[in-house]
């Protein structure tokens, strides 16, 4: 088993018994505590160290004057107050040890208070200053900053900007598109003020009223077409309605259209819609290829309509491989059930007819599917006329 003492646990009273008038210590590193004997001068009362004290008295304090120092002493043998001077006359320079009187010229520059306005020069050897004249200066022969009366010689400049003598130019193309301050977003570098000006920052609108309207002699803009959907651009320059009624309108179908997931229920072909005017009367037609999702799968194609004094039309497609449901109808939404067979691919329909509204509105090309979650789907490329 191993003991150890812990720390602060050996008290005065548990150490080893000393010799009198002695102290604990070492003389020297690394060497183990002993007994010290006290040296002169040191002596024990009790338990106090005492030091018996040496010393003097100073009677009398003066100053002794040397190295550019002087000074006075008062109460030199009571409280003494020192007070230093100089024996140095004048300007003082100083060596590091001593102080000597500086010479005019050599260890400094005298004042330039009576001394007119102008610029200083100093004259070598004896350092005295003057103003200078007009022949202490050299002639000036090289490039320079600032503003001269008289150039005796000029320094002629090259690169982007060139000069000759005192007059500077701007060399040609040397203006670049980086080199110009920066312009407003979408704006234009022009002249709208009617009269010769600096150019300027032009919005679009701005740009726009300057140039030139399209006409049958010019170049220029399209003219503004007053809204509308039906009206050209004629050759000489205006909108106008076609003449007559032999124009059609197309829109052709970019995207696969699938029918309605619930049986029967119709859904809109996106885009193969036209406006009609109450009293005009409109002739479409309609194909329209599309796949089914099983031959046990019917369809039905239809229009819906505003309201018409007049409306007849024909709905047709694929029944079979050799065959094909027809409907004549003079209303919208007929027929109101699918047939009950298709072809997986290969079916067309078929819309034709012609309306006569009797209120405006929107004649739009629908279909639906007769089995729900069988999916007939309208295929891109399908067009639609009317006119």
């Amino acid at each position: 088993m191993t003991a150890t003492i812990a720390n602060n646990a050996v008290t005065y009273s548990k150490m080893q018994a000393m010799t009198a008038n002695k102290l604990l210590g070492s003389g020297a590193t690394g060497t183990a505590v002993s007994e010290i004997t006290l040296g002169t001068g040191l002596s024990f009362s009790g338990n106090t160290l005492n030091a018996a004290t040496t010393g003097g008295t100073v009677t009398s304090l003066s100053v002794t004057s040397a190295n550019g120092f002087a000074g006075t002493v008062t109460n030199p043998t009571t409280t003494p107050s020192i007070t230093l001077t100089t024996t140095v006359n004048g300007m003082v320079k100083g060596n590091g040890s001593t102080l000597s009187a500086a010479t005019a010229g050599s260890d400094y520059s005298v004042g330039t208070a009576s001394l007119g306005t102008g610029i200083l020069k100093s004259t070598t050897s004896t350092g005295a200053l003057s103003i200078a004249t007009a022949l202490d200066f050299p002639t000036l022969n090289q490039n320079t900053t600032g503003n001269a009366a008289t150039v005796t010689t000029n320094a002629n400049m090259n690169g982007d900007v060139t000069s000759i003598g005192n007059t500077t130019t701007i060399a040609s193309g040397a203006v670049t598109n980086a080199k110009m301050a920066n312009m407003a977003a979408n704006t234009f570098k022009g002249n709208n003020t009617g009269s010769a000006a600096a150019p300027g920052d032009l919005s679009a609108a701005q740009a726009t009223a300057m140039l030139n309207t399209f006409s049958s002699s010019a170049q220029g803009l399209v003219p503004a077409s007053g809204g509308g959907t039906t009206n050209f651009l004629r050759a000489d320059g205006t909108f106008a309605s076609p003449a007559g009624s032999n124009y059609r309108n197309l829109v052709t179908l970019g995207t696969d259209i699938p029918s309605n997931s619930t049986a029967n229920t119709l859904t809109d072909i996106t885009g193969f819609l036209f406006s009609v005017t109450a009293g005009n009367t409109y002739r479409f037609y309609v194909i329209i290829p599309y796949t089914s999702a099983a031959t046990s799968t019917g369809s039905r194609w239809t229009i819906s309509a505003p309201a018409a004094t007049f409306l007849n039309y024909t709905s047709r497609y694929t029944l079979t491989a050799t065959s094909q449901t027809v409907n004549f109808a003079s209303s919208a939404g007929l027929p109101g059930s699918c047939n009950a067979t298709s072809l997986t691919a290969g079916n067309v329909a078929i819309i034709e007819g012609v309306i006569k509204p009797s209120v405006s509105g929107t004649v739009q090309i629908r279909f639906a599917s007769e089995v729900s979650s069988s999916t007939v789907t309208a295929k891109a490329g399908a067009t639609l006329e009317w006119w």
